[in-house]
Formats: C-alpha cells, structure tokens, sequence
C-alpha cells in the first residue's frame, strides 16, 4: 500500500510498505534536470549528479560517500534525467538509517569543492565521449538537437565538450542553492519499513533541508521538421531515428500507448520487427518507442541500423507501417494480446523495492499521485479497444523528422 506524506518538516514522502521482503529501497528525486538547465551551462545538473558524490560534510572523499552504503552490502548510486536528478540506495530493511543519513549527506551537504571539480570534468567528458562512440546513443541525441536546435529538448543531458570546458564550481554551486530545496524534493521509500519509521527517518535526516520551490521546466518548444544527416568514418551500418509527435508523461493516454508500441515494434514478436528483421532479414537492429520528453510532450520513434544498401527499403516499409498504424490502428487480436502483457508486464516489474520507489517517485514528482501494483494494472485493463483506435488516429505522418548517421 503506497502513502504519501506532506511532513510538518515541508518534505514531501512516498511510503510503500512491503513486508514480504527483507530490504529496502529510498530515493531522494530532485526537481532539476536538464529541462531545469539554460543552454550556457548545458549538463549543469548530471555534473552536480557527480560532485555530490566527491565529498560531503562528514564524507571527506568519495571513497567514504561509497564505503558508508557498501560496507553494508547495499548500492548506492544516481542518476539525472530530462526532468530531474535521483539519488538512491537499497540495503537491507536493518540498515535503513545508513542509507537516509548516505543520502542526506550527498542531496543536502555535498561540499562541491574546487579541486575536485576538474577532475570530474574530465570523467564527465570520458563519459560523453563514450556515449558519442556508441551510434545507437549518439543518432538519437542528434535527432534531438536537429528537432529542437534551439531548446534544451534537444540538449544533451551530459552536456557538450563546450559547456563543460566553461562550467565552474560556482555553477554548481549556484544551480544546487537555487533547485535543491523542499519545494523540489520527493523521498520514496519501499520495502520492509513501517510508515512510522520512514518519517521519523525522513524527519530526523532530511528536515533541515532549505526552504524553497522547484526550478521551473522550460515548456515545449516547436519542432523543427524535415531531415538531417551526419557523417561519420569508420560506420558499417546507417543508424536512423524517425520521429513523430507522441505523448508526455502525464497524457491519459499512455498505457494506450504501451499497448500499442508492445504490438508495433517494441517487442521481438512485434509486427515492425517481424516485417524487417524476420520476414525480409534486412535489419538486425529495428525497434520503436515511446520517448517521453516532459509532463505533456514526447516522441513516438522508430529507431535501428542497416546496411547502406538495404537504408531505402527499411525506410520505406518504417514510413508505409506508421501510416498504416495512424490510419488502421490495431486488429482486436492484437489489442487484447497487448493489454494482457503490458499488465503483465507492469505486475512483474512492481514485485521488486526498487522498481517500485522509483515508480513512486518519478509519478509523485510529476503528478503529485502514486498508484499500489493492483490500481496499475487495472489502470491498463480499463483502456478499451476503441481507446487505442483513437489514439493511432492522432498519429501524424506529417509530424515526421528522420535522422541519419552514416560513413562519409
């Protein structure tokens, strides 16, 4: 049974008791990502991500941020995302407190000091490099810059070589004193500790963090349509990405959706798969998604890889399919196929401490609402048939960017 809390300290808390198991997971999510960001200190919020964990008040260096949740045999770790940063650990139910006190450290104490912050730099562009040299990652953060060139919709969440070069510790400090507050934070904890202890936890670690309100999220810009190409020696393959308008994170719409890509193409069973990669061997690497960009705006993708001379063909059967898909929807067959597995799906998923926190976090954070397993999946049991027709007619084949990187 999921809980939420407004605690008299001003700190809002997820609770989801589950005492079937014999651990539990806390995650601190912070309204403050890359949405949160302007474009001269691009990758701001990952590279705060990072700092926090060099050192804090009482953890003088990173090997004693790490060692405080590891001696224990938990993990410890974070990430940041377009609209906010995580912080989380999972231990066991009896280490409970060391994970609030490693946290609280990290989110509300970290000492971000000058003489790590090159350091970290540096790790950060190792890591963007990396992602660059992966063309799977790299097309679709492409795709992104060249449909919002103007916005950080279309930035990078690590940032650039540029904005990372000009970044100072005092950026750092300043965005963590402006969005890390209680009007941003969210606490979500689930597994085997009582609503009474998670307070008096939450209470006792986080009930002196600042007073303040959320960053505010940059509204979605228009896109630019059209195609866009980049060139790369060394490539085998085109790697591609054709977007389409598609749905945010709060659309009514999007276990409708989830059935549909689960038939489309996000499945080895799914049709765009079957017509690509097994019927026709043209592709190895075929798929679609759903990219959520905020609250009320995302991406519906068709994304993979080919040869050069094969590129035309997995083009034109990607184009046809999506059409087919706006104006015919799905069969009824399909359709129940679809929603039984992505209730299944979402059953399977909610048995772990850890996918159920971050659920919780991420939904209270952007919605303000949590769901227990059984409302999500009679959440998806109630989209009807007709409810997906409706959807795939909203589809806009003349919403469509195509990105391409390919050998020069």
């Amino acid at each position: 049974m999921s809980t939420t809390h407004h605690l008299v300290s001003g700190i809002n808390l997820v609770v989801d008791q589950m005492s079937s198991v014999s651990s539990v997971a806390i995650g601190v999510f912070v309204s403050a990502g890359t949405h949160t960001e302007v474009r001269e200190v691009q990758g701001v919020s990952h590279m705060l991500e990072h700092m926090a964990f060099k050192g804090t008040q009482n953890f003088d260096q990173s090997y004693d941020v790490d060692i405080s949740i590891g001696a224990v045999g938990g993990h410890l770790n974070a990430h940041t995302d377009l609209d906010h940063t995580a912080f989380y650990a999972h231990v066991r139910d009896c280490d409970a407190e060391q994970a609030f006190k490693t946290l609280s450290e990290v989110v509300l104490l970290p000492a971000l000091r000058p003489q790590d912050f090159q350091k970290e730099v540096n790790v950060v562009l190792e890591e963007l490099a990396a992602s660059q040299d992966s063309p799977e990652s790299y097309v679709i953060e492409e795709a992104l810059s060249n449909r919002y060139p103007e916005s950080t919709y279309g930035a990078a969440i690590l940032g650039t070589k540029e904005s990372l070069n000009n970044m100072s510790t005092q950026d750092v400090r300043d965005y963590w004193r402006a969005g890390y507050n209680k009007g941003s934070i969210v606490i979500s904890v689930s597994g085997n500790l009582s609503v009474e202890q998670a307070i008096a936890l939450t209470d006792r670690y986080f009930g002196y963090c600042p007073e303040g309100t959320a960053l505010p999220q940059v509204p979605a810009p228009a896109p630019s349509l059209g195609s866009s190409y980049t060139e790369r020696e060394g490539l085998e393959q085109v790697h591609f990405v054709l977007a389409y308008e598609g749905l945010g994170h709060n659309s009514p719409s999007r276990d409708a959706l989830g059935i549909v890509n689960y038939i489309f193409g996000g499945e080895m069973h799914s049709h765009l798969v079957q017509e690509v990669r097994e019927k026709r061997g043209l592709a190895y690497d075929i798929s679609s998604l759903s990219y959520r960009l905020s609250l009320d705006h995302g991406l519906y993708c068709i994304t993979g890889g080919c040869t050069p001379a094969r590129w035309n063909e997995v083009l034109d059967i990607s184009e046809r399919m999506f059409r087919e898909l706006s104006r015919d929807g799905l069969y009824k067959t399909d359709f129940d196929l679809g929603r039984k597995a992505l209730a299944g799906r979402i059953a399977l998923s909610l048995e772990s401490p850890s996918t159920r926190m971050f659920s919780n976090g991420t939904r209270f954070l952007r919605s303000g609402k949590v769901y227990t397993p059984l409302e999500r999946i009679q959440q998806v049991e109630q989209v009807s048939y007709y409810n997906v027709l409706d959807l795939c007619r909203t589809f806009d084949p003349e919403s469509q960017t195509i990105h391409v990187l390919s050998a020069a």
